[in-house]
């Protein structure tokens, strides 16, 4: 078993890929707070559709940045550049 596996509240739709792709997209455009990054995901929400995420809500966001761990992230990143 994993010994980083988060047990916490579950988000009905806004999964870790979600999250993830979220916080990307905010990254790579240079988005300067939670306000701007569901701002601009919500205006390419059309685009972005294949790669799970749908709209978003700032308090949904900032409720997963808030309670969910960021070394699933961290791990994801090592992960990927090996």
């Amino acid at each position: 078993m994993d010994s980083h596996a988060w047990q916490g509240p579950k988000f009905r739709k806004f999964t870790y890929w979600s999250h993830l792709v979220a916080m990307l997209f905010g990254q790579w455009n240079a988005r300067k707070s939670l306000r701007d990054v569901v701002f601009s995901v919500n205006r390419q929400a059309h685009k972005l559709y294949h790669l799970g995420l749908s709209k978003l809500k700032r308090s949904t966001l900032a409720d997963a940045n808030q309670q969910r761990p960021a070394i699933i992230f961290e791990k994801t990143y090592y992960y990927s550049v090996q």
